[in-house]
Formats: structure tokens, C-alpha cells, sequence
């Protein structure tokens, strides 16, 4: 089995390392680090080798599930749990509220896009203007609060896909 090598920097020694050719990714820091602050951590991977897909650590009363950040779609705000939402329709409650994980994914591709609702900017396949409403490529609607319409569509087009 191939290991990847992976060497864990601060933001002021990534700077500096921008012109080495390497590529970097922010992986939750309780994937590197056992915390409990998720924070992001910014590991750099060398371009030769191959980057691990970038996962969420969701804690249950049995133990914890690690998913594939790609496969999420969205996350549902439910009181003091938050539902995360699969491409292959299956749902994962966590015991954290939807702001514990909202920090760590805005800098994965992920808008909050109402008080209940934070979406994966990659499975948003159209806006509807006239509802404020966006469909997911699971077919699924989500609504778009009013005061959250703005940034939601200066992200999609600041987004690169």
C-alpha cells in the first residue's frame, strides 16, 4: 500500500513554501491532530504524488464516521444536531450544532446559504430567482434567505469548478 507523505504547516511557512512546487489543502485538524476546535489545518501534498480525498470527521455515541467532503451535498441545521446530506441519498446525524461545522467547510466549497441550510457549491445545479431556491443534482430544493441571497451568488461566481 502507497502512503502519501504529508508535512503540516502554519499559515506564515506556507506563505514562504508558495514557491516550492507542492499543493496545498485544508484538511479538519482533528484529522492530523486529535482537538476538539475544528480548526483547519493546512498540510501540503506533493504534486507527485496522489491527494487524499478530504474527509469530516462526524461524531456519534458509538464512535466516529469519516466522510468524503465531495460526497456531501448539503447540511441541515436540526437544533443542537446537524443532518449531513449524501450524493448516494444517505443522511448522517451529527451531535454538533450546523456553526461547528460551517467554519471548517466554507474553505471547501460550502455556502451558508440560510440560518438552517449550508450547501456544497459543486452539487448546486441551478438558482431559481424568482423563489429564492436552488436545486441540488439530487434533485433536492433548498431555500436561499433573503439576507444571505447575496454572498450566495457572489460565491458561486468567485467559485472556480
Amino acid at each position: 500500500m502507497k502512503s502519501t507523505h504529508l508535512t503540516a504547516r502554519s499559515q506564515p511557512q506556507q506563505a514562504e513554501h508558495q514557491s516550492e512546487q507542492s499543493q496545498a489543502v485544508a484538511v479538519p485538524s482533528s484529522q492530523s491532530q486529535p482537538n476538539e476546535t475544528g480548526s483547519v489545518a493546512v498540510l501540503t501534498v506533493s504534486p507527485t504524488q496522489p491527494c487524499r480525498p478530504l474527509r469530516l470527521r462526524i461524531a456519534g455515541t458509538s464512535g466516529f464516521e469519516l466522510l468524503v467532503i465531495e460526497d456531501i451535498t448539503h447540511l441541515e441545521a436540526d437544533g443542537n444536531v446537524t443532518h449531513v446530506y449524501l450524493s448516494n441519498g444517505r443522511k448522517v446525524t451529527a451531535g454538533r450544532n450546523l456553526g461547528y461545522y460551517e467554519s471548517s467547510l466554507l474553505h471547501c466549497g460550502f455556502c451558508r446559504i440560510h440560518h438552517r441550510y449550508l450547501a456544497n457549491l459543486l452539487c448546486v445545479k441551478q438558482y431559481h430567482n424568482t423563489d429564492r431556491q436552488i436545486t441540488l443534482t439530487t434533485g433536492m430544493l433548498l431555500p436561499v434567505s433573503l439576507q444571505r441571497t447575496r454572498a450566495f451568488v457572489e460565491a458561486v461566481e468567485g467559485f472556480s469548478f
